[in-house]
């Protein structure tokens, strides 16, 4: 629990999943602040509808691992965060909104569906329970960054979203960066096994 790899992992899922749910937590007043309201909530009514629809990427997440590996898939979640937060930032359309949020869904399918199978990679035996605990304890704890960011968009931005997604955008760069450090980590064992097998 105190590898390079889980500390980079927890760093990474924690960012990752206080995106998630600011996300989740603040999408109806930020299409409402767009216009949503005045054409009868439809585009909260499809963000509704897509959001379970992040089950049907299973297939994707399995076919991503397969031939980009773990840390290609990590940084896969990256990516996708960085789509749906610029589509947020630099488009007030709601029908370009639309690729968000299905970039968003993918994300969550993505985020969960790869994080917990990469944990059963970096810790095993009778210490993954404590590690499932920690990440669950992680994303609970990130849900309180929420409130002070929602306080800043709706006080004393007048329902702007802007700074929070623009701080989340940011937020993708330690991200990026944690997942190189888990490759970089993963190559220098391989080395060090394939020295240790050539002796």
């Amino acid at each position: 629990l105190i590898s390079p790899y889980f500390l980079l992992f927890c760093l990474f899922f924690g960012i990752q999943c206080s995106a998630n749910l600011w996300n989740i937590v603040t999408m109806r007043d930020f299409l409402s602040y767009l216009g949503d309201d005045e054409k009868d909530n439809l585009y909260i009514t499809i963000f509704t509808a897509l959001t379970p629809v992040s089950v049907l990427a299973s297939p994707l997440i399995d076919f991503v691992i397969l031939k980009f590996g773990f840390v290609g898939a990590l940084h896969g979640i990256n990516l996708l965060g960085a789509i749906y937060t610029t589509i947020k930032i630099v488009s007030d359309d709601l029908n370009v909104q639309i690729i968000g949020l299905v970039a968003f869904s993918l994300y969550r399918g993505f985020l969960f569906g790869v994080s917990f199978r990469f944990l059963h990679k970096i810790v095993f035996g009778p210490v993954i329970g404590r590690a499932a605990g920690i990440l669950n304890m992680i994303s609970v704890a990130t849900f309180f960054l929420t409130i002070p960011l929602a306080h800043l968009a709706f006080e004393k931005n007048d329902g702007n979203f802007i700074i929070p997604n623009v701080m989340y955008l940011l937020l993708n760069i330690p991200c990026f960066l944690a997942i190189a450090g888990i490759g970089f980590y993963s190559k220098k064992e391989l080395q060090v096994k394939e020295d240790r097998d050539t002796l």
